[in-house]
């Protein structure tokens, strides 16, 4: 068995259902590639379930979304709850998604994971710096004491 610290490349998945269909067997294919029986094993199922499509790397963010692996029923959940109280931020949808029994034994997302999926939905608004409110212009004294008067 090789111990290898790179995971292995798109042209050795392909070399390795390639021989496997060709009938290697897994332990034969680890033994040419440096790679081990198991990595061909866990290769080979995939090939053969989704095809050369399925051994390309998966890169970047989920097409769906922020929250791309959660059901799409909490996600559904999430926005409607957003859209319906704008002013809730994603905290506040937390704690009311931990109060439903609807999602009590599901796995709820982080307040961040939350908070990136109203990003995602433009469901969010600007953040407006405080400024200092403008001074009235004090009237020019006309008698010594006006000031105080």
């Amino acid at each position: 068995m090789v111990h290898r610290a790179q995971p292995t490349t798109f042209q050795e998945r392909v070399a390795i259902v390639q021989q496997a269909t060709a009938g290697q067997s897994d332990s034969n294919i680890a033994a040419v590639l440096p790679c081990s029986v198991w990595t061909v094993r866990n290769w080979r199922r995939i090939g053969h379930r989704q095809g050369r499509a399925g051994l390309a790397p998966p890169i970047g963010r989920p097409p769906t979304g922020p929250l791309g692996a959660l059901l799409p029923e909490l996600r559904e959940t999430i926005l409607q709850l957003r859209r319906s109280h704008p002013g809730w931020r994603a905290d506040t949808i937390l704690a009311e998604l931990r109060t439903d029994r609807v999602w009590a034994e599901h796995q709820l997302p982080s307040r961040a994971r939350i908070a990136a999926c109203f990003k995602h939905a433009k469901l969010t608004r600007r953040y407006n710096r405080h400024t200092e409110l403008p001074e009235p212009v004090p009237a020019p004294e006309r008698r010594p004491h006006d000031v105080w008067e």
